[in-house]
């Protein structure tokens, strides 16, 4: 029997997910998915929607599908010893990363679905449905004095982003004048647009590709609900 292994984190499962474990079924007679874990996932940087006994139950109800099992470490010749793979596939984003492997079993890399991921599903609602409520520090500066604030809303418009935060109860309303704020670790500073009181709206202009997608994780990571 030739025995096929993939894995990976298969958070909110879309078509790119099935045609590759469609197509890693057809290189053999059985296919072994392993599903990133919570626990796993958080030392990849992770932090996935669904928890890994849902997102574990929906590959497991897929008909091209013969076993699942926990992602709980790095080591793959560890999992491929243990079912018996004779191939491991992945998607063609990772080509080059596993060639090692070969050692132990044939490797394939797989073409992935074009303009299909999770994190362009995850910005994508996020675009449509607008502005959600997060907690994310945020570096200030008003009337010359540097402080940390809090960012709590965040909305995306095209190009430039918005957020609204508040400042810190210690600042005065009548001395407060935001001249402007930053996420450092991004390295993006912003212009006011709007001040009301302590609360104020600034836009950041142009950010780049990598750094929409920085703070895309980003709020999703601090998002709270309300």
């Amino acid at each position: 029997m030739k025995r096929v292994m993939t894995c990976g984190t298969f958070d909110l499962f879309h078509i790119g997910h099935l045609r590759l474990l469609e197509r890693a079924r057809a290189l053999g007679d059985g296919l072994v998915v392993r599903v990133s874990t919570d626990e796993f996932s958080a030392l990849k940087g992770k932090e996935p929607v669904q928890s890994y006994g849902e997102r574990a139950a929906i590959i497991a109800a897929l008909r091209c599908v013969d076993f699942v099992r926990p992602e709980e470490h790095w080591d793959k010749p560890a999992y491929i010893r243990e079912d018996a793979i004779s191939i491991f596939t992945i998607g063609d984003d990772w080509s080059g990363h596993f060639d090692a492997l070969s050692s132990f079993c044939e490797v394939v890399y797989l073409t992935r679905t074009p303009d299909v991921s999770t994190t362009k599903r995850l910005t994508d609602i996020r675009r449509r449905h607008g502005r959600v409520r997060i907690s994310l520090p945020c570096r200030l500066e008003a009337n010359g004095i540097a402080f940390w604030g809090t960012l709590v809303n965040l909305s995306i418009s095209g190009a430039s982003i918005n957020f609204e935060h508040t400042a810190p109860a210690s600042a005065s309303e009548e001395a407060f004048a935001l001249t402007l704020a930053s996420i450092p670790e991004l390295g993006l500073a912003c212009r006011v647009v709007r001040q009301e009181g302590l609360t104020c709206a600034v836009e950041f202009v142009e950010p780049t590709g990598p750094q929409l997608l920085a703070l895309e994780e980003l709020r999703a990571k601090h998002a709270v609900e309300g």
